[in-house]
C-alpha cells in the first residue's frame, strides 16, 4: 500500500509523509 499525503502524523514515524510506503 502506497499512502501519498494522507495522514503526515501518521506517517512521520517512517518516513516523511510524501510517499510512505505501509
Amino acid at each position: 500500500m502506497f499512502r501519498v499525503l494522507e495522514h503526515p502524523a501518521r506517517c512521520s514515524w517512517t518516513v516523511p509523509p510524501i510517499i510512505t510506503r505501509s
